[in-house]
């Protein structure tokens, strides 16, 4: 069903891939890992066309889906024959209102009965929201699940998704992940490049690993590794340093009744499902002191320097905090993004955006650290690293974080709020 002979692939970002081989066969699970920064949603863009299609890289070499070259596959075609979930869900965003995202594909390709279309792939997409919504206005894992469905209407033979479950909580993964295996039963290939490797390999028949651009493992899914172990906490402070009692958010009703203390050096998690409130008690928290400082799940929204360097720099300058590059430095270090200090922030893949995000947070010292899905776009060592440089960068701030991680937050948190639960 796809086919893919490069000898090398270089992205717009300066991510290399190659020299390669991929046969993958029709109605094939496969799992694509890989650290940050390996290369894998390149891969994804290269197998949908989108490299060359849209000049965000040279390929040598050839791409065949179906026998066909997706990047000179006609737009109206599109739909019906490929169906693709980029990393960042609001990228794909096209429509004012969920229905009309959703059928916006099977649209193009002049299918009939959208309504029937719509609703089975937002059962599928296990999306329950108003469908006359704006999906702008939807929590993050919300708006996944509507560029999932959108993926899913137009019955494509092939489905390229990047890091699907990276915003979803675990109910909605598992789900999603048996819907997917459904679809293959019936003749449909699934393309998944995902972190959460331990949910996702007892789903795929074929486990694809990259490293630096280059396949290092194909084959039969192997066990899953082990959790890594949970490092000791430093307890908690006595002095109060955040209290909020309730937030007024219409669209988070449950959060009224909410109160909310933290203290310093305390480490707290966020739980619940998708569209609960876990991004809005963020920013309520954040709001009204300079010394708490929150990072959203779109690092993209933080980023806007001509470097990394200064992207670290600017806080700390801007607040003339003393021994400030050295503080970059250390912090970028801690990070493993001192080799992209010279880069612009955004040619870099997801995770190392994220990790830039954090870090330039990281940089201004702060009493309150907010952290919104900090593990969306990051392999596992990375996590464990973020969060051992929170414990020696920041080790008497307050840090909160949202995740749909059970085991980042049993390993990292003192406590965890789950919210939606009585």
């Amino acid at each position: 069903m796809i086919r893919v002979e490069a000898s090398w692939v270089r992205s717009s970002d300066s991510a290399e891939l190659g020299p390669f081989r991929l046969t993958l066969g029709r109605g094939e699970r496969v799992l694509i890992s890989g650290p940050s920064g390996a290369g894998k949603s390149t891969l994804l863009s290269l197998l949908s066309g989108g490299l060359a299609r849209h000049g965000r890289g040279r390929v040598v070499g050839e791409v065949r889906i179906d026998e066909r070259d997706p990047a000179t596959m006609p737009p109206a075609e599109r739909p019906s024959c490929l169906g693709v979930v980029p990393q960042e869900p609001g990228d794909a965003l096209v429509a004012g209102t969920v229905a009309d995202e959703v059928a916006f594909g099977p649209r193009c390709a002049g299918l009939t009965e959208l309504e029937r279309r719509v609703g089975e792939a937002l059962e599928r997409a296990g999306c329950r929201v108003d469908r006359g919504r704006d999906p702008r206005e939807l929590s993050t894992g919300e708006r996944q699940r509507v560029v999932i469905a959108g993926a899913l209407a137009a019955g494509a033979p092939v489905l390229l998704l990047d890091e699907p479950l990276a915003f979803l909580d675990p109910a909605g993964a598992e789900a999603l992940l048996r819907e997917l295996a459904a679809l293959s039963e019936v003749g449909v290939t699934v393309v998944v490049a995902e972190h959460r490797v331990r949910t996702v390999l007892p789903w795929c028949t074929r486990h694809v690993a990259l490293r630096d651009g280059v396949v290092v493992a194909d084959g039969a899914p192997g066990a899953s590794p082990p959790e890594p172990d949970a490092l000791p906490l430093a307890p908690p402070a006595e002095e109060v340093v955040l209290r909020v009692d309730g937030v007024d958010e219409p669209r988070a009703p449950g959060l009224r009744d909410l109160s909310v203390e933290l203290r310093a050096k305390e480490r707290v998690a966020v739980l619940g499902a998708n569209g609960v409130g876990k991004s809005t008690l963020l920013r309520a928290l954040a709001a009204g002191s300079p010394d708490r400082i929150e990072v959203p799940a779109d690092p993209d929204l933080t980023l806007f320097c001509g470097t990394v360097r200064e992207e670290l720099a600017y806080g700390p300058t801007e607040r003339r905090l003393p021994g400030a590059m050295e503080h970059v430095i250390r912090v970028a270090r801690a990070l493993r993004i001192e080799h992209l200090l010279d880069r612009a922030p955004h040619a870099s893949s997801r995770g190392e955006r994220l990790r830039i995000a954090v870090a330039a947070a990281l940089c201004t010292r702060p009493a309150v650290l907010l952290l919104d899905e900090p593990t969306a776009g990051q392999d596992e060592a990375a996590v464990e690293r973020l969060f051992a440089g929170l414990r020696e960068l920041v080790p008497d701030a307050a840090v909160i974080f949202a995740t749909h991680d059970p085991g980042v937050a049993r390993r990292h948190a003192h406590r965890t709020i789950v919210l939606g639960e009585r």
